[in-house]
């Protein structure tokens, strides 16, 4: 597990990361470290809210 850990942290430090691969590695390790909160959080910012509470980091204002 320690290779794709540090594969993760090197891939986030970056500055060309792609989030939907940072998120899918992340998701991988969350599901073998059995972190279910973590995971779920992954699942949600992949594919929606849908009806739960969206975070308030989520939300922008612009001009």
């Amino acid at each position: 597990m320690g290779g794709i850990v540090l594969e993760l942290q090197q891939e986030a430090l970056s500055k060309d990361a792609n989030i939907e691969s940072l998120l899918r590695k992340a998701y991988a390790i969350a599901k073998k470290l059995k972190l279910k909160e973590f995971e779920d959080w992954i699942q949600l910012e992949q594919n929606g809210y849908g009806l739960r509470e969206v975070p308030e980091y989520r939300y922008v204002q612009g001009r």
